[in-house]
């Protein structure tokens, strides 16, 4: 189960391979229905990256 405080970034880059470095698209909060709207781009999500954002004081 994810947290609020966890943010989760989709690396995806174009199906067609034209040189083009890998875009990093930052998916708000838990919504990985996001993800659907990355495919009807045509782009092909290659690596999805949880980052659990919790800030220590020290």
């Amino acid at each position: 189960m994810l947290t609020t405080n966890s943010q989760i970034v989709a690396i995806a880059k174009p199906v067609k391979n034209l040189g083009v470095a890998e875009l990093e698209y930052e998916i708000g909060k838990v919504n990985l229905f996001k993800l659907d709207s990355l495919r009807r781009k045509r782009l092909c999500v290659t690596h999805i990256h949880i980052f659990n954002q919790q800030r220590q004081n020290l």
